[in-house]
């Protein structure tokens, strides 16, 4: 299993820090990822937070931007996204920024996409809210065949794209790969139509991983795909501590939360339940957490460090 960390590049959804953090911070954690040897490094993808109950403005970079500062000062790892959303680019935009990301990166991309779901901000910048799962399925028509085969004409009631062609075209042996974010059954049924990997976020102990991973199995045989031919990648939440707290303290299955050797447990948990990459997110993210992430995966075997 290839083990990750997820970067993100907002403010906290709560407390008092309305802040994002610098590209600085941001390109320490991507550096010591790879340093380490841990497998990923994924950037988020939001323009503002508006939270309730006092909805102030909290800070967010603009995502293509940062991933091609991490595209540029990185050389190993994989570079992945949790997850863009479709509804703030033109899809056809989005699959030619994809390709010269790729180009950038040397073919590390991991174009991973969704549909949104904090209404504030698409509120904000003027982006429609509703109809967000067929705009999505409409988007995903044209992204698809453009990675795939550099050209499209669709004509849909949200997106057109007339002999759209990508120039230059994609040239990753493979092609991009495609990752889609999905819980509920009409994302899943599209992601086993459009996508090459899966994600299922955020848990802590493997059922909830395992209870997903099995729906979405079974939206792969509703619409005739073998369901081995998806990867599956989950989202883990992650707070280090000094010992593992008691059980009434902190919900064990929306985070694990202990030592690196109790984290390097719960790793390898998922790599038993078929888990292809863990995604993970670790409660105030620094350079050093991300060292200790590093450790705990060795530790359950799943990576080594770079030498």
């Amino acid at each position: 299993m290839k083990v990750g960390v997820i970067i993100p590049l907002h403010a906290p959804q709560q407390g008092p820090n309305v802040f994002a953090p610098t590209y600085a911070e941001v390109k320490a954690v991507a550096l010591t990822a790879e340093r380490e040897g841990l497998d990923s490094a994924w950037i988020t993808d939001h323009l503002i937070f508006r939270m309730p109950p006092d909805f102030v403005d909290r800070a967010s970079h603009e995502a293509f931007t940062i991933w091609a500062g991490i595209a540029e000062a990185t050389s190993r790892i994989e570079l992945g996204a949790m997850v863009l959303c479709t509804a703030f680019r033109n899809p056809t935009v989005m699959a030619k920024e994809a390709v010269s990301l790729d180009a950038v990166a040397g073919h590390r991309i991991i174009l991973g996409v969704g549909c949104g779901w904090h209404e504030p901000e698409f509120k904000a910048f003027g982006i429609p809210f509703t109809h967000r799962v067929s705009m999505f399925e409409e988007a995903m028509s044209i992204i698809r065949p453009l990675l795939r085969d550099g050209k499209v004409s669709f004509q849909g009631k949200h997106y057109q794209a007339e002999d759209c062609v990508l120039v230059p075209p994609d040239d990753r042996p493979g092609g991009i790969p495609v990752l889609i974010a999905s819980k509920q059954p009409r994302m899943m049924e599209l992601t086993a139509r459009f996508a090459d990997q899966w994600n299922t976020a955020w848990w802590g102990d493997v059922d909830g991983y395992s209870d997903a991973a099995a729906k979405q199995d079974a939206a792969c045989e509703r619409i005739g795909r073998d369901p081995a031919t998806l990867i599956k990648t989950a989202g883990v939440m992650i707070d280090f501590a000094a010992e593992v707290p008691a059980a009434d303290s902190y919900d064990p299955a929306r985070v694990v939360k202990g030592p690196v050797e109790h984290v390097a447990e719960k790793l390898r948990t998922y790599a038993d339940a078929g888990c292809a990459h863990a995604i993970c997110f670790l409660v105030g993210l620094t350079p050093e957490k991300t060292e200790m992430l590093a450790e705990a995966s060795r530790m359950a075997g799943l990576t080594a460090r770079v030498l």
